[in-house]
């Protein structure tokens, strides 16, 4: 069986065509321009990088890997990409000794992928801070409880645009500006960031003074009804259509209304 590295995927081939030449997509690239998607930077780092491990035409990590007839490896998916509409090609690998991959000669190498699946790699939230180095087949469970992932705050819904690791994400919510309140007069529910505004402007059951200075003090919701009978109303001058301009208060318009009556 031949090599299993894909450092060679750039000898020539027939006609001075080079194995990367004839793939579908780079393989630096990572992406994809065939039926599958390999995203840049999808695949995690490997403590002590190995070529074996990659695929020859996408350039990641190999997944569900395939065996060539010449003893090299290739994902499953890639198959397809990488033949297209041909009926065979010549392996990827590009060495003296690679024979043409067809469809019906490449084979699922299951001791292979349990091989890949013990392979160490950095937690993929290592910038983050994370010290984890991990076996590649029990990575996806660690990164679902890994305390140094990007979360949004739950009161995303309420507002707050805020990613933080998980393991501040408790210290977080205790101090977001976008967490519930209660009023504890009225009831009502806000962010904590409005409740300076809801207990000066908007609370029904916050006491207020009348703004004409009647020295009366009331409920919120009472204030409108009080200030339409407030004896210290400012009230226009019931000859006003006349051209008077002058305004009273009205408990001195009433008084003045009883004397002419009078």
């Amino acid at each position: 069986m031949s090599s299993e590295t894909g450092g060679e995927a750039n000898l020539s081939l027939s006609g001075g065509q080079t194995a990367a030449d004839s793939l579908p997509f780079s393989n630096s690239s990572g992406a994809s321009s065939g039926n599958y998607s390999f995203p840049e930077g999808d695949d995690p780092e490997l403590v002590e990088r190995d070529e074996k491990y990659f695929c020859l035409v996408h350039g990641g990590l190999l997944k569900e890997p395939i065996q060539t007839s010449c003893g090299h490896r290739i994902c499953k998916d890639c198959v397809e990409v990488y033949l297209g509409p041909n009926e065979s090609k010549l392996c990827p690998a590009g060495e003296e000794d690679c024979m043409e991959v067809r469809r019906d000669n490449v084979y699922p190498d299951p001791g292979f992928r349990r091989e890949i699946n013990h392979v160490l790699v950095f937690c993929p939230f290592k910038h983050n801070g994370c010290p984890v180095k991990i076996k590649l087949g029990k990575l996806k469970d660690h990164k679902q409880e890994c305390q140094y992932r990007e979360v949004l705050c739950p009161y995303a819904s309420r507002g707050c645009v805020a990613e933080v690791l998980l393991k501040d994400l408790d210290e977080h919510k205790k101090d977001c500006g976008f967490r519930p309140m209660s009023c504890d007069l009225c009831g009502i529910e806000f962010n904590a960031n409005d409740k300076q505004e809801h207990d000066t402007t908007a609370c029904p059951e916050s006491t207020v003074k009348c703004r004409y200075k009647c020295g009366k003090k009331l409920k919120r919701r009472q204030l409108e009804d009080h200030l339409q009978s407030c004896p210290k109303k400012p009230t226009e001058c019931p000859y006003k259509s006349l051209g008077c301009t002058f305004e009273v208060r009205l408990f001195l318009m009433m008084i003045l209304v009883i004397s002419t009556c009078k």
